[in-house]
């Protein structure tokens, strides 16, 4: 709440407000590419420790027909295409 209101334009935008903003930013970045991070690599364990069909509602990136970029744009398409 203080980051809004400091940043307010009837207070006045300093160079300080905007570099704890940033840095505020930067931090849960991080803390979000940290988090993935380990979920995947939890994920790995489980998958090395784990018998085969236990994972079966989580995709395995090793598989050489896993497209997830193809799959998000055409899932976009075909909603995009229904408007």
């Amino acid at each position: 709440m203080y980051v809004l209101v400091s940043i307010h334009p009837k207070n006045g935008i300093d160079k300080s407000n905007l570099m704890f903003v940033g840095a505020v930013m930067f931090l849960h970045w991080l803390a979000g590419i940290i988090f993935i991070f380990y979920l995947a690599s939890f994920v790995m364990l489980l998958r090395e420790v784990l018998r085969p069909g236990v994972l079966w509602f989580l995709r395995n990136l090793d598989d050489h027909n896993f497209h997830p970029i193809n799959e998000v744009c055409f899932i976009w398409f075909i909603d995009f295409k229904a408007v």
